[in-house]
């Protein structure tokens, strides 16, 4: 069998994402492979039932796990925009899933340590999910309700409350990008609307004085914030709440309550959306396993940047 030099890391995204680029300009070229669903035909050479051969950064074929521990970080799976028109049951639909279902054996090789594994990180993304493993760790967070009649809701979330989309935030229609944000609603007015057919997901409102995000990447802890005065419910809706965030030194308590919703749902890498209500309370609102960090002030942003570098073994 052809002896190839060992693959030392792998990052699962593109390169025409600004967050892979920034991490894998502190990457040695040589033994990185960086890959996802759509680039997967152009950078896997081939799988066999013993080792999985794939091209570097300098395009040279690089064996993954069959000498040495790889370690990998997530981004995503594919571009925005992948498999958008294709129909459910076409055959460019089977094409698709055939390209998934190959990403998945690299995935789940048991010779690369993730930082956070694939089943783990999407498990990780359902917000009820999240909800229930904010009350086992003890950490406030608004009562989360799927479905219930509006008598029940009012019961447990008071006169109003927030609604989220459980699956996607986001679709394509007629050509357009739509994003559906949190929204605010009286709960008594969800009499007309079914949460269920798709499902979505009611939380008690919460007032905030204050947005936290707080990132994640295995024992560190980064956390940055942004006044709620003037911005809407959803502070992503607005241009201004992703420009404005600064620099926020978190407390030692509110670091160990982050790191502690992490582990209680297996994440190495999260980033967290906390809010301080007005009576002074942290609570914590949900988390993605592989979202965004540029927006943050600069020096957060290249500390987070670095830290993943470095775990992937930049300084190898």
């Amino acid at each position: 069998m052809t002896a190839f030099a060992p693959c030392e890391r792998v990052v699962v995204g593109s390169l025409d994402d600004q967050h892979v680029d920034r991490v894998v300009r502190r990457l040695p070229a040589q033994s990185t492979v960086v890959v996802d669903a759509q680039t997967l035909p152009d950078v896997l050479v081939h799988i066999d039932d013993e080792l999985t051969v794939a091209k570097d950064l300098t395009g040279s074929p690089v064996s993954i796990g069959s000498t040495n521990q790889v370690r990998g970080w997530i981004r995503r799976l594919s571009p925005a925009a992948w498999d958008h028109g294709a129909v459910i049951g076409s055959r460019r639909a089977a094409e698709l899933a055939a390209q998934l279902a190959c990403l998945g054996l690299i995935l789940r090789d048991p010779m690369i340590e993730w930082l956070t594994p694939i089943d783990t990180q999407l498990s990780s993304e359902n917000k009820m999910l999240q909800a229930r493993a904010a009350r086992a760790a003890q950490i406030p967070s608004p009562t989360a309700i799927i479905g219930g009649s509006p008598e029940y809701l009012e019961s447990r979330l008071g006169l109003q409350a927030v609604v989220k989309p459980l699956g996607p935030g986001n679709y394509e229609e007629a050509g357009t990008q739509h994003v559906v944000y949190t929204q605010a609603v009286t709960t008594n007015s969800l009499s007309r609307l079914c949460t269920l057919n798709p499902p979505f997901l009611t939380q008690k409102l919460v007032h905030a004085e204050r947005h936290l995000r707080i990132v994640t990447v295995a024992e560190r802890t980064w956390g940055a914030a942004l006044p709620a005065n003037g911005l809407p419910l959803d502070w992503r809706s607005s241009d201004a709440g992703h420009s404005s965030f600064v620099p926020y030194d978190l407390t030692p308590g509110e670091v160990d309550s982050a790191q502690r919703i992490a582990r209680q749902l297996g994440v190495r890498y999260s980033a967290q959306d906390w809010l301080y209500t007005v009576d002074g309370e942290a609570t914590f609102i949900d988390l993605n396993p592989g979202g965004q960090w540029l927006f943050l002030p600069a020096k957060v942003a290249e500390e987070i940047t670095v830290e993943l570098a470095e775990w992937l073994g930049a300084s190898t």
